[in-house]
């Protein structure tokens, strides 16, 4: 049987890919290319009709959604300390 996502759950990962989305700027290309699939997969999910929307593929969706801004947080942070080695020498 597969359960239905529920309007907030959608509306959830509606936001979250409206979030992620405005990153794109802060890194390469090469960088965010994983985000951008993960965010094209998801508005694919969002696309469909909400009677159409499984609470699985929402929750797959978020969870790999929110795996890959962690990565991206690490880039960040590891970018930073670069710079701040570089003008320490």
């Amino acid at each position: 049987m597969v359960i239905r996502a529920s309007e907030a759950e959608v509306s959830e990962l509606q936001a979250k890919v409206l979030e992620y989305s405005k990153l794109a700027d802060k890194y390469t290309e090469e960088e965010f290319k994983m985000m951008q699939q993960l965010l094209d997969k998801a508005n694919t999910i969002l696309n469909k009709d909400i009677s159409e929307i499984s609470q699985e593929e929402v929750t797959k969706s978020l969870n790999e959604l929110t795996t890959e801004k962690n990565n991206l947080d690490l880039i960040s942070v590891k970018k930073e300390l670069q710079n701040i080695i570089a003008e320490a020498k």
